[in-house]
């Protein structure tokens, strides 16, 4: 059993940079980046992030970025495998949505996901997803694309 409620592309846009309000997602990975490092303003040192692209039901590309330990512990190679042959969802919860670089989200300490979770929108999105399936993407850079839409 999973506790979540999926944001629309509204509510992504009405919690730009708010701190208060967790949100998830879920969609197609389209691509996942090796771990990089980088320094920010809230968090002394080198700081690990991994960035994983998904398409989201409106056919939104949009990038989650993956934080120090959640970023380590994401099963990139495993995914990127399983996503050579097939569609491969993910339902982000408890990430907070940023405006760096055009509307990404945050995936720090409080994030988890579940891959092809057995609830109603994975159906939905891999019935609509196969047919012109693309597999996933490797990226060296831990940044990928930035709120786009698919080619």
């Amino acid at each position: 059993m999973y506790a979540y409620s999926i944001a629309s592309q509204e509510q992504l846009q009405a919690r730009i940079d708010n701190r208060a309000q967790f949100t998830d997602v879920i969609g197609v990975i389209t691509a996942i980046s090796n771990t990089g490092t980088t320094q920010t303003k809230l968090r002394q040192g080198d700081n690990t992030k991994r960035t994983v692209t998904i398409q989201t039901p409106s056919n939104i590309l949009l990038d989650v970025v993956l934080w120090l330990e959640r970023a380590t512990a994401f099963l990139a190679d495993e995914i990127l495998k399983d996503g050579q042959t097939s569609p491969q969802v993910v339902l982000f919860v408890g990430t907070l949505v940023k405006s760096f670089g055009g509307m990404s989200l945050s995936g720090s300490s409080s994030c988890k996901w579940y891959i092809n979770p057995d609830i109603p929108d994975t159906k939905k999105l891999l019935a609509s997803a196969t047919a012109g399936y693309k597999p996933i993407a490797w990226s060296e850079s831990s940044s990928a694309a930035v709120q786009k839409e698919p080619a």
